[in-house]
């Protein structure tokens, strides 16, 4: 995903911002001189401008594709960082006006999707080695009336502690754990590559209904990610998914 965190990212852009602007500017006077007229070096300037501005959003377009079309593993290898921006890619996609809250004063959202006249705030944890508990929903809970928002949601490409499940349903927040993070992103693959959009890499471990297999060949168990035990099938009311064998001891997912 790159090694600039996203405030160098956003402090290079305001910085290259400034420089072109002040180019543009030096461009417009210059015209106006050689031409003594107002009107051209205005329009030079607000055509420069113009310029400047797709300039700078083409590599953000490019960057938020490219997590669109990131499969499941490599969101689970992801840090906490790129997978907030990874989700508000996601919700991109899915039709959302998503704004990522700035770093280190977030009270309780990383990303606030904004969606007919809705707005949710959401909590991104990119926990892998423990579950996530009561706290999550507690902060996106608080987060909610903060941001004026009407619903409130905590994502996880790992799982949910029974406590932070209970609380959840009585605080009417919604919760994705990992397989239904990938069972969207499945969904959402599934709806561009029909309507022509854009398609997300192919997953080595999609569904059998989406990747058939021959009939003489028997897909293996993958390793867990977290242990690298094996793993077995499990169900749940999102569909079947891999789940370590080391359960509860480890709580490592993959989708089936």
């Amino acid at each position: 995903m790159g090694t600039k965190t996203r405030r160098q990212r956003e402090s290079g852009l305001r910085d290259a911002r400034q420089g072109l602007t002040i180019l543009a500017l030096l461009a417009a006077i210059w015209a106006w001189q050689g031409t003594s007229s107002l009107f051209v070096g205005f329009l030079v300037f607000m055509l420069a401008v113009f310029a400047i501005e797709i300039v700078l959003i083409l590599p953000q377009i490019v960057r938020r594709h490219r997590l669109q079309a990131c499969d499941y593993d490599k969101v689970y290898s992801m840090n906490g960082e790129e997978f907030e921006e990874y989700l508000q890619a996601l919700f991109v996609a899915k039709g959302y006006r998503a704004t990522l809250t700035p770093n280190g004063s977030d009270f309780g959202a990383d990303l606030i999707n904004e969606k007919n006249g809705q707005k949710t705030a959401v909590q991104a944890k990119h926990w892998v080695k423990r579950d996530v508990g009561v706290t999550a929903v507690q902060e996106v809970h608080a987060a909610r009336a903060y941001y004026h928002a009407n619903k409130a949601m905590v994502v996880s490409v790992g799982t949910f502690t029974k406590q932070a499940i209970d609380l959840a349903r009585e605080s009417q927040v919604e919760l994705w754990d990992g397989p239904r993070l990938q069972k969207e992103m499945l969904t959402l693959r599934s709806q561009n590559a029909s309507t022509g959009g854009l398609a997300f890499a192919r997953s080595p471990e999609l569904p059998a209904a989406e990747v058939p297999l021959r009939a003489e060949v028997q897909a293996p168990a993958p390793s867990c990610p977290r242990c690298g035990s094996a793993m077995v099938q499990r169900h749940s009311k999102y569909g079947q998914f891999w789940g370590c064998s080391g359960f509860p001891g480890c709580r490592g997912t993959r989708q089936a």
